[in-house]
Order: structure tokens, then C-alpha cells, then sequence
């Protein structure tokens, strides 16, 4: 994913970075918050 979308995601409080306890390996992760899930659970409008 671009890093400007990643970057509006986490602007709009849709998704927040994970830092995993470090060690050999770990890698952070991208997850979506509640406000994130529920933004994107919502269904398309009709065309």
C-alpha cells in the first residue's frame, strides 16, 4: 500500500501501527480501529 494512503488512514483515525515486542525478526503491522472496522463494514451506495 502507498505510503499516502497508509499516511490518510492514520490522519483519519481509521488505522494505527502496531509495535510488536522486538526481537529477532518482528516486524510492525498496519491494524484498523474500531472507528476503522465500522468505515469499512458500512455498504456501498446504490450506483
Amino acid at each position: 500500500m502507498p505510503w499516502r494512503r497508509v499516511r490518510k488512514l492514520l490522519d483519519l483515525g481509521l488505522a494505527e501501527i502496531l509495535y510488536p515486542v522486538m526481537t529477532a525478526g518482528s516486524r510492525r503491522a498496519l491494524s484498523l480501529t474500531d472507528t476503522g472496522l465500522a468505515f469499512f463494514d458500512q455498504p456501498l451506495p446504490p450506483e
